[in-house]
């Protein structure tokens, strides 16, 4: 999935819910700071292979905000606080605007639907998406949008890259003035966590190359730089290069374990905006499972020569937060500039599913006038 730039997305403005704070500000700043608060997971519990007793899985919930909602419960509440944080940031700049939200696609980056999980046909499940979960929102928030306007891009942690990739095709072909994409996730689910259990997934005692389960709603709200600048917006970050690329579906694994997807994807990023060799930030989604090492070893050795930056892992402080990790990687690029953190004028965000997807997105330090 590879487009020809069309516009420069400036993002116009962030939100988030996160284990380590409920709003964009305080997660970018709890993250950078190196905080993180794991808490146990009261169900299920796990053997310990030790002691032979149950034990508390060990992950990273938002807690007092999800307790006791499962599945779409979760994601409404972490989405709400998200969409929140949000509007509270742009509320003066937004206020007054007419048809404002009416001209925004809302692209909702999650998770892939494909293991049953939903226990329903998966159009069943993107239909609850669309209308319960988002309709639900736009009308508790009295948020002048429908349903009609929500688009679902469920392909896990590679959901953001692609997301982003259909906010430019959407803005460039006129059909829409901006996009809020939502990425929204929670490994945190009695279901899931069994189902990372049988697949040995899970880190816990006797396997620690496994991932620690997290969730978290980032909501990035982007639109064409000239048309911010025209309506008095400020940028907060440029989306300058996208790539989205998936692996084809004869010897998928081996394709994975080669790096070529995130290399190429990488590489295409870059050359969008004709920069040779990428020296700022780079956001990894590593979580600890061993095949992403291996597949960002590989990686990184057919990119060598194109990259000599700083890599940040998120998940080491609000654990793996799935198909949102790509817009939280985003949020922490362009708060990171706000502080001004980064020597560099770029960050580069690289995302990996295991279905084959990847993606990148590069990310520009918004001149003053932007």
């Amino acid at each position: 999935m590879r487009a020809t730039p069309t516009v420069r997305l400036a993002v116009a403005g962030v939100g988030a819910a996160t284990a380590v704070g409920l709003d964009a500000v305080s997660a970018a700043a709890a993250i950078r700071a190196g905080i993180t608060r794991p808490s146990p997971i009261v169900d299920p519990e796990i053997l310990d292979e030790d002691t032979q007793e149950m034990i508390p899985v060990l992950g990273h919930p938002v807690a007092g905000l999800t307790d006791g909602f499962v599945l779409l419960g979760r994601w409404s509440r972490l989405a709400r606080v998200a969409f929140e944080d949000l509007l509270r940031a742009l509320s003066e700049e937004i206020d007054g605007t007419p048809g404002f939200w009416q001209r925004t696609a809302f692209l909702l980056a999650i998770p892939t639907l494909e293991h049953g999980i939903f226990l329903e046909d998966a159009a069943i499940a993107m239909e609850a998406i669309r209308k319960d979960l988002m309709g639900g929102l736009f009308e508790d928030l009295r948020i002048g949008a429908s349903s009609a306007q929500v688009e679902a891009i469920p392909f896990a942690q590679a959901s953001g890259a692609m997301a982003l990739l259909r906010a430019r095709e959407l803005i460039s072909g006129g059909q829409y003035d901006r996009a809020l994409v939502l990425g929204i996730d929670s490994l945190i689910d009695p279901l899931l966590i069994e189902n990372l259990m049988a697949t040995r997934a899970l880190k816990v005692a006797g396997n620690p190359v496994g991932l620690a389960p997290g969730e978290a709603a980032v909501a990035l709200l982007v639109e064409e730089r000239n048309h911010l600048i025209r309506r008095g917006g400020r940028a907060q970050g440029l989306v300058a290069g996208l790539s989205a690329t998936a692996a084809p579906a004869r010897d998928r694994e081996e394709y994975i374990a080669s790096g070529r997807g995130l290399a190429d994807d990488y590489v295409k990023a870059l050359d969008d905006v004709q920069i040779d060799v990428h020296r700022g930030e780079l956001y990894l989604d590593l979580n600890g499972e061993d095949w992403r090492a291996r597949q960002w070893g590989a990686a990184l050795v057919r990119i060598q020569g194109r990259y000599a930056g700083a890599e940040r892992i998120p998940a080491v402080n609000v654990g793996d937060t799935g198909a949102a990790s790509g817009a939280l990687s985003v949020l922490l690029a362009v708060r990171s500039f706000a502080r001004g953190y980064p020597q560099s004028d770029a960050a580069m965000v690289l995302s990996s599913s295991a279905s084959g997807h990847t993606g990148a997105i590069l990310i520009l330090r918004p001149v003053p006038s932007s």
